[in-house]
């Protein structure tokens, strides 16, 4: 039984686990033993869309996210938005400060280790904290061989100065989206 035509469903649940070769998209929820973890919630910062508060970003020790300490929107709990797309070929990352929250660009700290890597034989992850609460490890081997392969990656040209976290993102971790009557 599908219940009625047009009748929206009670409550949305889907989730994505995906590699480098392909993925699936599991409706209802998802196997628990597709992962090798429990997944952990994080609460959208949208009612309308999947936008979560990344805190932290680095790679190796070297920080991209660098937030100013003082007077700035949100110092007290600091973060810039990250728009999960599972069709986004690649990062984007915010060529600016965003009004002084930063100390520097995102993008241009990625550049410059994307630069350093041709002559560094150490390759590490990227690694994504969001709301303080999970942190993302994307393998070099993810990261680093997208922006070798893809011409503009990664991008600069961000919609409202928020963070795309694209298809690394999702082959690096379950993103499980569960809609409710107040938002994700």
């Amino acid at each position: 039984e599908h219940g009625s035509l047009g009748v929206p469903v009670p409550q949305p649940t889907f989730s994505f686990i995906c590699d480098a070769r392909g993925g699936e998209l599991q409706l209802g929820g998802f196997d628990a033993s597709a992962v090798s973890s429990p997944p952990m919630q994080v609460t959208s910062l949208s009612t309308s869309s999947y936008v979560v508060p990344i805190t932290a970003m680095s790679v190796g020790d070297k920080r991209i996210l660098d937030f100013a300490s003082t007077g700035t929107l949100n110092s007290s709990r600091p973060y810039v938005g990250g728009i999960l797309d599972s069709g986004a070929t690649c990062m984007c990352l915010p060529d600016q400060t965003l009004g002084g929250r930063l100390t520097k660009s995102p993008w241009g700290e990625l550049m410059g280790i994307i630069g350093k890597s041709a002559h560094d034989k150490k390759r590490d992850a990227l690694r994504v904290e969001i709301d303080h609460l999970v942190t993302v490890e994307i393998p070099a081997s993810v990261w680093l061989t997208s922006v070798k392969a893809l011409r503009g990656c990664p991008a600069r040209q961000c919609p409202h100065g928020d963070i795309v976290l694209g298809d690394w993102f999702f082959q690096a971790a379950l993103v499980k989206i569960d809609w409710r009557q107040d938002g994700v």
